[in-house]
């Protein structure tokens, strides 16, 4: 966040154990405009008392108990930083009175309860981090009054409930909004290509249902989209118009949705994403048709993750045209015919699994060209022929 990395080190504490508790006279600074011990491993105690400070940055030590009330005399805080700690507790409600804050981040610690309604009185804040905790209840609905929000990060807690179906209205200028790892549901809200400037949606492992909306296309930064373990549905033309429209986004890098509810034919618009994208991972669902051969067009791809679907047809040779791949996943599928001699072409390639379909014919000895191959998984096809000798670094796996 804006003050980790900017402080000095404390020198070493004379106190037993390991997380060292927070000083009752922390408010003990005189006439400073600016205070960070990130990275440091403890925090002494001060000798004087202020309440000009305006950046607070204890964050990535070892710092236990709960949050100190003291921290409220600092009424012209505009960084609140104590992430990656031990600290217990609940989030205390005075920091709604902080009016001043932009970045409030409590982030990796040991806090529960719920998240505080007061949270919603910061009118300028900017950064919410809430990540890594043990937070329950749902997100208050006022929380999503705060106009000026560019950055929702949450995941990681057991939060329930669902997005308000206006959240792109209500927060116009979110930039991320990270809330994996929780136990929220509903629908994506279609509002989000409101947020103009939106560039990550990163909310896997929750219980999304429905179809995607049908216009992010509109959200022309978009570079990240995580949707994998959710309960998203596709099974028919229309279900998958989310995907055409994600041609519109020329920025997007990654996008995976690994383990939903996508099913119905793959539509060929696939091919016609981003060629900046590096990640496409869609296994894992009830995906049919076939991988088009436009696919080649995506050429700074490094994993393409496809498997535990029912795909036919035939791996398209222009496969061997995604020189950048690291990764290539299409096990579990019903794919038919030769494996591609072009393959050899991705030389790196550090994983092929293409176990458990229909292939034939022989293994191409152009596979001897794969020099950074760790695993190699051919297993449970038809292939006949000669084993390939030649990639010595090549691990490969017995039948499964």
């Amino acid at each position: 966040m804006s003050a980790i990395g900017r402080g000095s080190h404390a020198p070493a504490s004379d106190t037993p154990g390991g997380s060292q508790p927070w000083s009752s006279s922390l408010m003990a600074w005189q006439v400073l405009s600016l205070l960070s011990l990130a990275t440091s491993a403890f925090f002494e105690e001060s000798t004087y008392q202020t309440t000009d400070s305006t950046v607070l940055s204890l964050s990535y030590n070892q710092l236990a108990g709960t949050i100190p009330d003291e921290i409220s005399n600092l009424s012209k805080l505009k960084i609140l930083s104590v992430a990656g700690n031990n600290i217990t507790g609940v989030i205390p409600p005075w920091v709604g009175n902080l009016s001043h804050l932009s970045e409030l981040s409590v982030g990796t610690n040991n806090l529960g309860g719920g998240i505080p309604e007061e949270l919603s009185r910061l009118a300028r804040l900017e950064v919410l981090g809430l990540e890594d905790n043990m937070l329950l209840g749902i997100i208050p609905a006022s929380l999503y009054n705060l106009s000026s929000l560019q950055v929702l990060s949450a995941e990681a807690n057991q939060l329930q409930g669902s997005l308000p179906s206006d959240i792109g209205i209500r927060l116009p200028d979110l930039r991320s909004i990270y809330l994996g790892s929780n136990k929220l549901g509903g629908p994506i809200p279609a509002s989000l290509s409101n947020a103009s400037r939106l560039s990550i949606i990163n909310i896997p492992d929750n219980a999304f249902t429905g179809f995607m909306p049908t216009d992010l296309g509109r959200l022309k930064y978009l570079s990240e989209l995580f949707l994998d373990r959710n309960r998203i549905e596709a099974d028919n033309v229309h279900g998958w118009e989310f995907l055409t429209s994600l041609k519109n986004c020329s920025y997007l890098k990654r996008l995976v949705m690994l383990d939903n509810k996508l099913g119905g034919v793959l539509p060929t618009s696939i091919a016609n994403l981003s060629t900046q994208l590096e990640y496409l991972v869609m296994a894992s669902n009830q995906i049919s048709g076939s991988i088009p051969s436009g696919i080649k067009n995506l050429v700074n791809l490094k994993a393409l993750g496809m498997f535990e679907n029912l795909l036919t047809g035939t791996i398209p040779e222009g496969v061997g045209n995604l020189r950048q791949l690291r990764r290539l996943g299409l096990f579990n599928n019903r794919f038919t015919g030769f494996i591609p001699s072009s393959l050899g072409n991705l030389t790196q390639l550090i994983t092929l699994d293409l176990y458990v379909n229909g292939l034939q014919g022989p293994i191409p000895p152009s596979l001897g060209n794969l020099r950074q191959l760790q695993v190699l998984d051919l297993s449970q096809n038809n292939l006949s022929g000669n084993v390939i000798t030649q990639p010595a670094q090549t691990k490969k796996k017995k039948n499964r």
